[in-house]
């Protein structure tokens, strides 16, 4: 096969597009293309072989560029087509090459069912604790209050069951609401447990062991109410100010 090498104006972009495509009657599998203000390639792979095209905008010709088509494999390269081309031809040249996109299938976030269930963790403010420390206290309420500690029989088979019911089922199966709050003694922080307890819902107590913080000595500081529907934990938390 010889090479077409002459410069020419395309005036049927998909001709052209037919000729260079199956002169080597290539199968296009995966294009790739760059932004055209610089030089860019539209790749189509076959095996043993590319059908690529270049683009060179042209700098003496403001809104022209310089399209070359070739085939290349391991022994050499062809040339099938170099020709110019303004952004509108360009534009169309490219359409034509790259088939549309298909339509994409709902995402499980698109066709999630969101419940009205979450989750509130309070901390306490008066303790000063830093802000890393914190976080850590708020993690150790919320695992605390959905995952058990694993019994040795648990480690013993390799797994362990979470008790899945009417408050945690729809809160892990959905997008894990949390809201941080605060409150300002150990005593407004066992009053918010304690109505946990009463209602009936998840929830946890966190007893720091001391260690990093409060001088060793082992210090109430966070509470997990949930997760549950927020009707309930509201009753119990929707007074008390974000953290």
């Amino acid at each position: 096969m010889g090479c077409i090498c002459a410069i020419q104006p395309i005036s049927d972009i998909s001709t052209w597009t037919i000729i260079a495509v199956s002169l080597y009657n290539f199968a296009i599998m995966s294009i790739t293309a760059h932004s055209l203000n610089r030089p860019g390639a539209l790749v189509a792979s076959h095996p043993g072989q590319l059908l690529r095209c270049n683009v060179f905008p042209i700098a003496s010709l403001p809104g022209s560029f310089c399209v070359e088509i070739y085939t290349e494999d391991e022994v050499e390269t062809r040339t099938v087509l170099r020709t110019t081309m303004n952004t509108n031809e360009l534009a169309a040249f490219r359409s034509a090459l790259i088939p549309p996109e298909p339509a994409s299938s709902p995402t499980p976030a698109d066709t999630q069912v969101h419940y009205a269930h979450k989750q509130v963790l309070v901390l306490r403010k008066d303790l000063n604790m830093r802000k890393g420390k914190m976080v850590a206290q708020g993690a150790h309420a919320s695992q605390m209050a959905v995952y058990p500690r694993p019994t040795e029989d648990d480690v013993a088979r390799g797994w362990m069951a979470v008790n899945l019911n009417e408050h945690s089922t729809p809160w892990l199966r959905d997008n894990f609401k949390k809201i941080a709050v605060a409150v300002n003694s150990e005593q407004e922080l066992r009053a918010v447990h304690e109505a946990a307890l009463t209602a009936g819902i998840p929830c946890s107590l966190v007893t720091d062991s001391g260690l990093t913080e409060f001088g060793g000595v082992p210090t109430v500081t966070a509470v997990a109410v949930g997760p549950a529907h927020e009707d309930i934990v509201n009753r119990i938390t929707g007074a008390l100010p974000l953290l």
